[in-house]
């Protein structure tokens, strides 16, 4: 079976590891899931991650908690397969 957004994917074990808290998660690795995940660490959202090979590299991240309560309050995905969202760059922070 195929994913079809896997961006989302991503995003939905994050958001269940942190509700369970989970000290880090596994999912299956892409360029583009590094580079969030790059961005997740920068941005301080994340402790750290890890890229693990073997016959499918996973990404494993390592969850972020302050005062055991989840640094990432709140995190989904605005623009999606069905529902695209185009902004200009002046747009972001």
């Amino acid at each position: 079976m195929s994913m079809q957004d896997p961006i989302s994917d991503m995003l939905t074990r994050i958001r269940n590891a942190q509700a369970a808290s989970k000290l880090s998660v596994k999912i299956p690795s892409s360029k583009f899931k590094i580079a969030i995940a790059k961005l997740l660490k920068t941005e301080g959202y994340i402790i750290d991650f890890n890229i693990e090979k073997s016959i499918k590299s996973e990404l494993e991240i390592i969850l972020k908690y302050f005062r055991t309560r989840p640094v990432i309050e709140q995190i989904q995905r605005v623009s999606r397969p069905g529902l695209r969202v185009y902004k200009k760059k002046m747009h972001f922070h």
